[in-house]
């Protein structure tokens, strides 16, 4: 511990204070933006795990279009002779997983690019 005798002492140190707490605060910064960067997979395979476990329920009209879709091409004509169970997880997992794609995608015109 540090005994201050003058008030010129008593401003040097707060001065050194301060600096040293920006220079913490710094280091702190950086070793946030390292850790982000170190945990960066595992969100991604988390995000991606997401899209196929739970739908986007902002627009419904096109999750019905996606269950439709779904339901012909994929219950029908690719599982049409599969067992009862992979008619029940397979387009389950597939409505999630495309009804989070397609409402990612459809700002960029995903229908215009579809029908081009």
């Amino acid at each position: 511990m540090i005994k201050i005798n003058t008030y010129s002492q008593l401003q040097s140190e707060r001065h050194r204070l301060k600096l040293l707490l920006e220079t913490h605060k710094i280091i702190i910064k950086e070793d946030a933006a390292m850790l982000r960067a170190t945990i960066k997979p595992a969100t991604d395979a988390l995000n991606v795990i997401g899209k196929f476990t739970s739908r986007d329920r902002n627009n419904p009209l096109l999750n019905l279009g996606v269950d439709f879709g779904v339901d012909l091409i994929v219950r029908k004509l690719i599982l049409g002779r599969a067992g009862w169970i992979s008619k029940l997880i397979v387009p389950f997992i597939v409505k999630n997983f495309s009804s989070n794609i397609f409402s990612e995608n459809k700002k960029f015109g995903f229908l215009n690019k579809l029908f081009r």
